[in-house]
């Protein structure tokens, strides 16, 4: 017995498929009317997502940015050019 599709391979992979796009199909008619009318669209406030502060500043954060030493590089001519 081989099932609902006797055909070879190619059939039964024709029959998946099949059954996969009307799976598909069914499943995304199921979907509520998501367009709205007022010309734009914002996050509903009934369950607002919870809102992030920042940190409180420290000491250290004031203090700025250090203040870091310039950065030179080298290349093999520059380096010739300081031997002589």
């Amino acid at each position: 017995m081989r099932g609902i599709c006797s055909g070879g391979r190619r059939a039964q992979w024709l029959a998946a498929a099949v059954v996969a796009l009307g799976g598909l199909l069914v499943a995304g008619c199921n979907d509520t009317e998501t367009y709205d009318h007022r010309g734009y669209t914002k996050a509903p406030l009934d369950h607002p997502a919870p809102v992030i502060r920042p940190e409180p500043q420290t000491a250290m954060s004031k203090l700025g940015r250090p203040a870091y030493a310039p950065v030179v590089i080298l290349t093999p001519d520059s380096v010739a050019a300081a031997k002589k």
